[in-house]
């Protein structure tokens, strides 16, 4: 799959890039990965990344933002924290569709390229499928 430019650049995220000047992945928002297998991937965020973007910047295992945060590919799908859920903003209406046509679907179910980063979700906790 050949994936457009912009898309592209959108997906990898700005670890791969450069950050903007004035930022840097120690000045950032920590957002912690946990594998199915309880594995713990601690990555470090520039706000207004999303989640999708830092995962695969920090190459986190099991997110592959493969339609590069559409919202049609559900390649992205965490879980937040029970605790950290309720701090996200609601999921969409595109969103929750995506998520529904998942086998194993849960009502806290989120779409990484769905949850833009900012200082309010500094240790946000997250698990993989």
């Amino acid at each position: 799959m050949i994936l457009p430019l912009r898309t592209f650049f959108r997906t990898l995220g700005w670890a791969t890039f450069g950050y903007p000047a004035g930022m840097s992945a120690e000045s950032g928002i920590q957002v912690v990965f946990i594998e199915s297998d309880g594995t713990t991937h601690r990555v470090m965020a520039v706000p207004g990344q999303t989640l999708m973007q830092a995962a695969l910047s920090a190459g986190v295992p099991g997110i592959s933002g493969i339609c590069g945060g559409d919202m049609c590919c559900a390649t992205c799908i965490v879980r937040p924290a029970q605790d950290w859920a309720a701090r996200l903003s609601h999921a969409v209406e595109d969103e929750q569709i995506v998520i529904q046509g998942m086998p194993t679907c849960h009502p806290d179910d989120r779409l990484g390229c769905q949850i833009r980063l900012d200082g309010m979700l500094d240790g946000l906790v997250v698990t993989l499928p």
